[in-house]
């Protein structure tokens, strides 16, 4: 849905980001389940580690930046899903080595995320096969699209019992609890 939300937001002068979007999209993918893996090794004081994971993906990450230049900023942009893969590689080895924690064991903690994910893709793969969507047709796709992400999205928190589920009952709970207070002079 990159291209209805970047017209939509930024009007058709920006119509040239969409496919680089959708790689940086795909990369944010890739990274994700390894993003806070650098904040676990600084706070169990191995800061140096993760300085190497970054020095590992730079250069790498470089080198695909000047080849891939060379045939549109598309391709450059697949740099960042280098990086992403070999700081993926580099941080599962560190969390391996120094926690014990394996490559599966993140991907099994993240099945049940990606169940919300697919969930939440199906109404917006519907509408991109099914709908038009051009300069005139914008705003219909747009929206039945986001509705149906928001709604794929809480139904996952049901069918998977993400852990999400818990954290937003609890806080509707509680807001609920304030806004009886507020309402009730109390």
């Amino acid at each position: 849905m990159a291209y209805p939300i970047i017209r939509i937001l930024f009007g058709p002068q920006w119509d040239a980001a969409v496919p680089v979007a959708q790689v940086l999209c795909f990369a944010a993918a890739i990274g994700m389940p390894w993003e806070f893996a650098n904040q676990v090794l600084i706070a169990i004081g191995h800061v140096r580690r993760e300085l190497y994971a970054q020095m590992v993906a730079a250069p790498p990450q470089i080198l695909a930046l000047v080849i891939l230049s060379a045939y549109g900023v598309e391709a450059a942009a697949m740099a960042v899903v280098v990086r992403f893969v070999l700081l993926a590689a580099v941080r599962t080895w560190n969390l391996s080595r120094l926690l014990d924690i394996a490559f599966l064991d993140i991907l099994g903690a993240t099945v049940r995320s990606l169940g919300l994910l697919v969930l939440s893709c199906i109404a917006p793969v519907a509408v991109l096969a099914t709908m038009q969507i051009d300069p005139e047709h914008l705003w219909t796709p747009f929206l039945i699209a986001s509705a149906g992400a928001g709604i794929g999205w809480l139904g996952g928190l049901v069918l998977f019992n993400h852990p999400l589920k818990a954290e937003i009952l609890l806080h509707t709970g509680n807001l609920r609890v304030l806004l009886a207070r507020v309402g009730g002079g109390g």
